[in-house]
This record gives structure tokens, sequence and C-alpha cells, in this order.
């Protein structure tokens, strides 16, 4: 409207807005048509009215975060919306295959012509990791690993040993170098005299 406001004053023509008028070919605020027609021959001072696009429908976007996959797009299609990038990402807030996010966001009203693109929970991250070696260690030490590395300390039972300081891990759960989760109970045996 802007481009052709300007055309026209250089012409020493004067723009009238005919009307608005709501249009999937074009976006808003592009000239749909004129009158006269172009190329027309008319005097300085004219006026020219046109017809201008309101752009296309306007739709109201629905919330389908918690719902499936699958509902998700069915709902986006009856509602007359497209559905664009689905990202997968891990959540441990919802169910694997449910919408985590949405943009645009619920009760948006867009164009015919923007995609909804949607998040979808692949479940609870997997989170393995190799078992730190705590044996000949201090059990406060081998505590503070197993925080850092996000595992748990399971049952700690003691053990009469000789050859190590009281409190040193003598044996662990789970061997050293093997994978294991994150979260997970560590079982230790540690020397007392």
């Amino acid at each position: 409207l802007e481009e052709a406001t300007a055309i026209l004053q250089t012409k020493g023509l004067i723009l009238s807005l005919e009307r608005w008028e709501r249009t999937e070919e074009l976006p808003a605020g592009q000239v749909i048509s004129q009158r006269p027609e172009p190329f027309s021959r008319v005097k300085r001072g004219r006026h020219i009215y046109v017809v201008v696009s309101k752009g296309g429908k306007l739709y109201e976007v629905p919330d389908v975060c918690g719902l499936s996959e699958r509902e998700a797009k069915l709902l986006l299609e009856q509602k007359g919306l497209k559905v664009g990038e689905i990202r997968k990402q891990p959540s441990d807030q919802s169910q694997k295959g449910t919408v985590i996010c949405q943009v645009p966001p619920p009760d948006t009203t867009v164009g015919s012509d923007v995609l909804v693109n949607l998040v979808v929970g692949t479940g609870p991250e997997k989170r393995e990791i190799l078992m730190p070696n705590l044996v000949g260690k201090g059990l406060e030490e081998a505590l503070v690993i197993l925080e850092e590395m996000n595992l748990k300390p399971g049952e700690i039972s003691y053990r009469p040993d000789t050859e190590y300081l009281p409190d040193t891990v003598l044996e662990q759960s789970v061997k050293p170098g093997e994978p294991v989760q994150k979260g997970e109970r560590i079982d230790l045996v540690v020397s007392e005299l």
C-alpha cells in the first residue's frame, strides 16, 4: 500500500482506498486490484481506487500441549492450521510421544501461512554413565563422588579388615567402568576394625 501510494504520487495521481478484502493469495497490505485498470490513460490529479489485502483468514491456535503427536496434528488440521517442524526432546515431566511445547503458543491468532511447530517428549532422558572406581577411597570421598555423578548411596555394610584404614571402601555393587543409570543406588562394603 505504501509503495503504491508513492508510485502514484510520482505520477501526480491520488490513491484512494476502496476497501480491505481478505485473501489467501496476498499478504496483508498488498494491493489486490485497482480502478481504473493498469495502463489506462488518466489525467493528473485523478483518484485511483484500490482494494487492499487483509491477508488470509485468521485462525486461533488451540492448546495441543499434553496431547499425543497424532492427536495434536489432527486437531491443528481440523482448525485449518498446518504442522511445521516436529522436534523430539527428552522430558521427565511428560509421557513419551506427547506434545510438551508449541510455537506459536495457544490462543494466538495467526494467518493460514503460519506453521505450528511442536516439541514432542521422548520420555525421561537416558542417563547412562560409567561407574567410577570407589575401592580404596575413604567413605566420605566415595559419597562425594557418587553425589557429583548423580548416583545415590545404597546399603552401606561394614566388614572387619586389617589391610585398610577404617571407613575405606572395599567393594561396590557395580563394577568400575560398567554402565549405570544416573540416580541409581550403589551399595558399598566398608572396612572397620
